[in-house]
């Protein structure tokens, strides 16, 4: 898979983690419970809609000279498209990149790696819907486990692979 491949990825990966992440916010039960974390959740919400805005226009300066400003638009407005595959475009942005495109290579990988563990533990599937009734169900120590791993090691993991030179 293609660098631009994987920015692509990333792109449509990073909204379904929000959404997630707001959805997990509105469905705490507990009021004891929304009370406690609700300032955690939504700082998280804020902190992930930054890293899109961040990473969108990192996207935008990759692509600017590489591609027209209306196929860019379509780009970063269809993360999902086809567009994305085109190895023309790869092949143009290694050339731009030289030495540092295997560097960018490795942490849009990260990054990727990042996303698909938030939606493992989000329980995002395929159709990126959010189901975080059967953590509930599960009690407290589900919640628990979810709040844990939102405060310490993927947000963590995801922001250092974002920012890695």
């Amino acid at each position: 898979m293609s660098g631009v491949e994987i920015a692509g990825l990333i792109l449509g990966a990073l909204p379904l983690v929000i959404h997630a992440v707001e959805r997990y916010s509105q469905g705490v039960q507990s009021v004891r419970r929304y009370i406690k974390y609700r300032r955690e959740l939504e700082s998280l919400v804020r902190r992930l809609g930054l890293e899109v805005e961040m990473f969108r226009n990192i996207c935008e300066e990759l692509l600017n000279g590489i591609v027209s400003i209306d196929r860019m638009a379509n780009m970063l407005d269809d993360p999902a498209g086809s567009v994305w595959s085109d190895p023309e475009i790869d092949q143009r942005l290694q050339k731009r990149l030289h030495r540092s495109y295997t560097v960018y290579l490795n942490t849009v990988k990260d990054m990727v790696v990042v996303l698909e563990e938030f939606k493992i533990r989000l329980k995002i599937d395929a159709m990126g819907e959010v189901s975080i009734e059967g953590s509930h169900s599960r009690g407290p120590q589900a919640h628990n486990e979810h709040i844990r791993f939102f405060r310490v090691s993927s947000l963590t993991l995801f922001l250092g692979a974002a920012r890695r030179p």
